[in-house]
């Protein structure tokens, strides 16, 4: 899921474009008019790297915590046998 949301967060907005035809029904022009427009939101675009980061660092905490509660459960269900347990947690960057 935290994967899913990572990917979510990379993909760049939706460009519009949008065109329009205008007949002339009277007056001195004589063409009728055309025109197209392309927009952009390029405020996305410029917080996506910073958008991209925070949701890298949200998901390898997610990660962490997913191997923190495993390995306490563990942990806790070996804990009767009298066995000992240890668990290293690495980020996700400095593996």
């Amino acid at each position: 899921m935290a994967r899913a949301q990572v990917f979510r967060v990379g993909l760049l907005p939706d460009p519009v474009l949008s065109g329009s035809y205008n007949v002339l029904i009277g007056g001195p022009a004589f063409a009728n008019a055309i025109g197209a427009t392309l927009t952009a939101d390029v405020a996305a675009l410029i917080a996506l790297p910073a958008r991209r980061r925070a949701a890298r660092a949200a998901a390898d905490q997610t990660d962490g915590a997913v191997v923190w509660r495993k390995a306490l459960l563990h942990v806790w269900t070996s804990g009767n046998r009298g066995q000992r347990r240890e668990a290293t947690i690495v980020p996700r960057s400095e593996r």
